[in-house]
């Protein structure tokens, strides 16, 4: 099972990114795939293939971190690994994000004792398109500035979600194993 951790967008959020993104999405002759609406998270942890009997240690530990739920503001727009060479185009947060680097820090912690290592270190971030090769001479600033700008609702962050990503040929597809609120310590399958 491909695995990860994650906290889920509202709809709302979602639909207005994506409708933003659908505006500048011409303005750009670079080869991207946009993120699907329904597939918006925000990943504390990237797990990759996991047996499936590794489960009810994953669950555990994740049942372990006790954390309030917190309010996350979206703000900002950039690219990863920055605008000069574009790969991941993202909407990032201004409040709220250090109780997500929080959260991020107690999943890393929770899952370490079970051999499971970040691949990278967290940066707290929505992705909203994968660029497969950037064309010379986009507006990548520009882009992002609009991105910036789009008024988006901050929401309560209340739970983490345990995804299994399946891949297809029409794209990834997320399905939630368990839900984890962050104000209880019960699961809810």
């Amino acid at each position: 099972m491909r695995l990860f951790i994650g906290i889920p967008i509202p709809h709302d959020l979602a639909k207005g990114l994506a409708g933003t993104c659908q505006r500048v999405a011409p303005r750009l002759r670079s080869r991207i795939t946009w993120v699907s609406p329904p597939l918006l998270h925000i990943t504390l942890q990237f797990l990759g293939e996991v047996a499936e009997s590794q489960l009810p240690a994953i669950t555990a530990a994740l049942r372990s971190i006790t954390m309030d739920p917190f309010v996350l503001t979206p703000h900002g727009a950039g690219f990863f690994p920055g605008p000069s060479r574009p790969r991941v185009l993202w909407i990032g947060f201004a409040q709220g994000s250090n109780e997500l680097g929080q959260l991020a820090l107690a999943v890393h912690d929770a899952l370490l004792p079970l051999g499971f290592v970040p691949d990278r270190p967290f940066a707290a971030h929505l992705t909203l398109a994968r660029i497969k090769s950037a064309t010379p001479g986009d507006p990548w600033a520009e882009i992002a500035h609009v991105l910036a700008q789009v008024p988006a609702p901050a929401f309560t962050v209340d739970r983490m979600v345990l995804w299994q990503s399946v891949l297809t040929p029409q794209g990834p597809r997320y399905v939630p194993i368990v839900e984890h609120p962050l104000s209880a310590g019960n699961a809810k399958p």
